[in-house]
């Protein structure tokens, strides 16, 4: 295959690498897959092409997907690449100007001199962000008064370990495999996504909210970064940090009302596939293997 012109039906060469996380199975592997059922040619890691690239030398690619990786090898490898002509596409849905002086995330950081260092090689803030969150919402709280009032309730925790006493109808799992986390949500009638508003926050993604209307769920989120403007129409409902137990009641008590945003669920997250989405992937990714090669 020639080397040379991108034009709309030239198939690309690409590679990736991702972390081991929820957020790189969405934002790589499949994109990814997607590219690959179009017909495109997808190194994964652990080809032989990798090998050519570990080795110092140039591996047959149009372009190298990286997401949230930043250390001094990973950085050596993208100059390389992109002076060899190879586009690379580096990305990640957190901000690291939005951590503040003395948050549990600038400490996290290294504080300073971390937060410095990190800003400069990646913009990637670290992960665990949501359990401070909670406890400042004092979700668990809402939660303990919920279990405590209806007997019918039980409250999983995916994640973040809520500590609730009520154990019998409380169950934290701390790890699930990404093949297994919409399986697991599938037994859930209401997912919940809490977020402070904090700069940070409202640079995340809205992916929490497709996976609970993938599994069949109504959703309940704050009214904040990704989550504002969503409602109804995409099956669920944003709630104040005041609001939770009240909300949380009221649709306790009315299945029909359950039933219905579910159901609006499904219908929004049925035009949310990476299918309905693979054009605009690879008009990115086509737009920056032309710039890597100066056509743009």
């Amino acid at each position: 295959m020639a080397h040379g012109g991108t034009g709309n039906g030239r198939r690309l060469r690409l590679a990736c690498v991702a972390t081991r996380t929820p957020n790189g199975h969405y934002r790589v592997i499949v994109p990814m897959q997607a590219m690959a059922r179009r017909g495109h040619t997808v190194h994964w890691p652990g080809d032989h092409t990798f090998l050519t690239m570990r080795d110092g030398g140039t591996p047959p690619w149009d372009l190298m997907h990286i997401q949230q990786m930043h250390d001094a090898e990973g950085l050596e490898i993208i100059a390389r690449m992109r002076r060899a002509g190879i586009a690379v596409v580096w990305d990640t849905d957190d901000d690291i100007s939005a951590v503040t002086r003395g948050s549990e995330a600038w400490h996290r950081q290294g504080g300073r001199r971390g937060v410095r260092r990190h800003f400069k090689q990646a913009l990637q803030a670290a992960a665990g962000e949501h359990e401070p969150d909670l406890r400042r919402m004092r979700l668990g709280e809402t939660l303990e008064r919920l279990l405590e009032r209806h007997d019918g309730v039980r409250v999983v925790a995916v994640g973040v370990d809520l500590r609730l006493r009520s154990q019998h109808r409380y169950q934290h799992l701390r790890d699930v495999e990404i093949d297994e986390l919409i399986p697991t949500e599938s037994e859930f009638d209401i997912g919940l996504a809490p977020l402070r508003d904090t700069a940070f926050n409202r640079a995340r993604s809205n992916v929490k909210l497709k996976e609970y209307a993938a599994a069949g769920a109504m959703w309940l989120a704050s009214p904040v970064g990704p989550y504002a403007g969503m409602g109804e129409e995409q099956g669920g409902l944003l709630v104040r940090d005041d609001e939770w137990l009240a909300v949380l009641e009221s649709l306790i008590t009315d299945v029909d009302r359950r039933r219905a945003l579910a159901e609006r669920a499904g219908a929004w997250v049925r035009g949310q596939t990476i299918r309905a989405g693979a054009e605009r992937w690879q008009a990115a990714y086509r737009g920056a293997v032309e710039r890597a090669r100066g056509g743009g």
